[in-house]
Formats: structure tokens, C-alpha cells, sequence
């Protein structure tokens, strides 16, 4: 019964990648450039969560875990030597 948190966080995770390489492709960004506005968009997704509020609120702010997580992860990887 527990894993079934899982899979919201999973699915921001997705959502946060699939974000990731609009910006970084689509728009033509580097890496860290891409990884820097995944991470305001996972913070506007927190805070907007707040707003929301209610039973939704707490599905939006739990689907912006795991974009965060996704977004601190691509930001750390960001500043590995091998990616600039």
C-alpha cells in the first residue's frame, strides 16, 4: 500500500526529463542552462501547489517532488567536468 506514492514522484521525475530535453534541445540551451530552468520550473510547481491547495494541491505538490529530485540530480551532474 505504501509504494503507491511511488508513482507520482515517478511520474514527475519523467516529466522533469522530458522537460529537460525540450529546453536543452528544443530550445537550444547547454547543460546547465537546462538544468537551471528545470529547477525554477520544479520550484514554481512547489509553490503553486501551495496555492492550489486541497486534495490537488497535495497531487501537484507531490508529482514537484519528484520533479526536484530530478532537477537537483541534473544539476549536480551539471557541474561534472565532462559535461561543459
Amino acid at each position: 500500500m505504501g509504494e503507491s506514492i511511488f508513482t507520482p514522484i515517478f511520474i514527475g521525475f519523467v516529466v522533469n526529463v522530458a522537460l529537460f530535453f525540450v529546453v536543452r534541445y528544443g530550445l537550444k540551451r547547454n547543460f546547465r542552462q537546462a538544468s537551471r530552468i528545470t529547477l525554477i520550473a520544479a520550484i514554481v510547481v512547489g509553490i503553486s501547489s501551495l496555492i492550489v491547495s486541497g486534495w490537488q494541491g497535495i497531487g501537484i505538490g507531490v508529482v514537484s517532488l519528484g520533479m526536484f529530485s530530478c532537477s537537483v540530480l541534473l544539476y549536480v551532474l551539471s557541474f561534472l567536468p565532462s559535461n561543459q
